[in-house]
């Protein structure tokens, strides 16, 4: 019995005539997934490494100061991507190709990236999927390892030169490493480059610097940098410190060109003093404001009387005040800054008169209110920073107290001491002897401020010092004993004794030696640390009495020297002779 074929079987078949026909078309219209990954995402993924598609996660990374911003970071050859699909299981490394082509996966034409910024190309590449397919919604890219870039920095650092950094490094990390000293050099190019180190790379923020700007201090306001493509821009790595900004400290580009000038020591400044954390000053530019000295001070101290905090500000009148409100920061952003003023914050009463151009001195050790003081410059004198700050202490040594003035460091050449005893024994008349002392002397005595305190204090103004901004006044503790050393039996310290001469302390300390040469007794005075003679000058507390033995003499000079008495004796005796006979003959005739 045959089977009989009906309409609707007819209609089965040819359906699925029709199905087997067309369904290689649909396949090969809609890719296949293995898992949620496209067959050709599925061979990509097989065939890369998991190191490699993570972009070598296991090797380290560059350290970075802050994250970058997407908005300004601009993509360049050897930047290393990762590319998150929604329709994938992983993610796809990617890497910007010398020429600054990206090759996006799924078979997109290159991308050119020259220029672009991170964030750009992420929107870039969002646009490009959507319109590939409605599947991608969700993708992610994000930069996972910066391009290395080569970096030149010139002008007034310690290293100028040519440095390989980050693409996330700022600006600030190439200045640094511009006077960074490498161990690559040669030790005695270190060595010197050591000791302008010292003196050029302080740059924390200190009362002493406060006026004075440091060489170290001239990448601050005085850089610039320049771009590959013939752009530039003037770097505020201050106003970086106060608000952060990207554009006052950008990240680096390949072949970046940064010119640090030297400072200015006779730009007008603006400064934070008193009782903050950080006094600091920063040359003047327009458009600084209130709110970044506030930021500069990196806090008030705890005995800070914020409520009357008030910028000082020199006029044809003198100095006028005017107050701010520390907490509104709106009303701090809107107060614009002119050239010389300083923002106060007073830990008690201080009081400064007199016109001229502000500055600040600070004023440590054994007065009653230690701290930074606003003065006039060539103006305000020492007497008047003394009484301000409350007076001395009873313990204050008068006689040890000095006023440190930092030098420009441009006025000192990095010099070793060989050399520069070379150059004083050829262009003066000092002998090699007073020429060593002289060296000794001019590093032990730098920087200090000729003040006889005891004077000045004790009512003598004639003496009275005028300061200058960034001096350092330093009062230290009196000190109770005199030290007596050299050829004494029991050397080593002696109670102070008011009058006292330096015998008494000879004394004290169990009398001369046999050796000691009494003619050759020196004091080295506390303070000053120059040496006088006992018999001119009085003994005070913290100064030290050398006795020296007799001097070493070889032999052979103690014979020359009686020889050369012998030969002058003979000779003397020789013209008495003769001026006896000459007198004798005069006589007979």
């Amino acid at each position: 019995m045959g089977i009989e074929s009906t309409p609707r079987s007819s209609a089965t078949r040819l359906f699925a005539f029709l199905l087997a026909l067309l369904l290689p078309v649909v396949l090969s219209a809609q890719p296949t997934t293995v898992g949620g990954r496209s067959t050709e995402d599925e061979a990509l993924f097989k065939s890369t490494p998991l190191t490699s598609r993570l972009g070598d996660l296991d090797k380290a990374l560059p350290p970075v100061e802050r994250p970058i911003n997407p908005a300004t970071y601009r993509l360049g050859p050897n930047d290393q991507l990762l590319l998150s699909l929604p329709i994938m299981d992983g993610e796809i490394p990617l890497t910007v190709a010398m020429d600054n082509t990206l090759l996006l996966p799924r078979g997109l034409a290159l991308l050119n990236v020259e220029g672009m910024t991170l964030d750009r190309l992420r929107r870039t590449v969002d646009s490009l999927y959507r319109a590939r397919s409605s599947s991608y919604r969700s993708l992610s890219l994000s930069l996972l390892k910066p391009r290395m870039v080569y970096v030149n920095v010139s002008g007034d650092v310690l290293v100028p030169g040519r440095y390989i950094l980050s693409a996330a490094d700022r600006v600030t990390s190439a200045i640094y490493a511009a006077n960074t000293i490498s161990e690559t050099l040669p030790l005695t190019e270190r060595a010197a480059l050591s000791k302008e180190q010292r003196s050029m790379n302080d740059n924390r923020p200190s009362a002493r610097d406060l006026g004075g700007l440091s060489s170290s201090q001239s990448a601050q306001r005085w850089a610039s940098l320049r771009h590959n493509d013939g752009t530039s821009q003037e770097i505020d790595l201050l106003r970086y410190r106060a608000f952060g900004r990207d554009g006052d400290n950008p990240t680096l580009r390949e072949g970046d060109e940064i010119v640090v000038r030297s400072a200015d020591p006779t730009a007008p400044v603006v400064a934070v003093v008193g009782a903050v954390n950080s006094p600091t000053a920063a040359p003047f530019r327009s458009g600084d404001n209130a709110l970044m000295l506030t930021r500069l001070a990196g806090g008030f101290r705890g005995n800070a009387n914020t409520a009357e905090a008030y910028i000082s500000r020199g006029s044809s009148a003198g100095l006028e005040r005017i107050a701010v409100d520390l907490e509104d920061t709106a009303a701090l952003a809107s107060i614009m800054l002119a050239p010389g003023d300083q923002l106060v914050v007073p830990a008690s009463d201080v009081v400064t008169t007199g016109p001229g151009r502000s500055g600040v001195v600070t004023v440590l050790g054994e007065v009653v209110r230690p701290s930074t003081y606003p003065i006039i410059p060539g103006t305000t004198r020492l007497s008047e920073v003394i009484a301000t700050a409350g007076g001395v202490t009873a313990d204050a040594s008068l006689n040890g107290a000095y006023i440190y003035r930092a030098s420009d460091p441009r006025l000192y050449r990095t010099m070793t001491a060989t050399p520069y005893l070379g150059q004083l024994r050829s262009t003066s008349g000092l002998p090699l002897d007073d020429t060593t002392r002289f060296i000794f002397d001019m590093e032990n005595q730098r920087d200090r401020v000729s003040a006889d305190f005891t004077r000045i204090l004790g009512g003598d103004r004639s003496h009275d010092v005028a300061l200058q901004s960034g001096d350092q006044i330093v009062i230290p503790t009196v000190p109770k004993n005199v030290y007596v050393r050299g050829r004494v039996r029991n050397p080593g310290w002696v109670a102070y004794a008011p009058g006292a001469d330096y015998e008494y302390y000879i004394a004290s300390a169990g009398g001369l030696t046999g050796s000691a040469a009494e003619s050759r007794i020196e004091v080295l005075k506390y303070g000053s640390g120059v040496w006088e003679l006992p018999e001119l000058t009085s003994i005070m507390p913290g100064d030290e009495i050398y006795i020296p033995g007799e001097r070493d003499v070889p032999p052979r000079t103690s014979l020359e020297v009686a020889g050369t008495i012998i030969g002058i004796a003979g000779a003397v005796l020789s013209i008495a002779g003769t001026i006896f006979s000459f007198i004798r003959e005069l006589n007979r005739d």
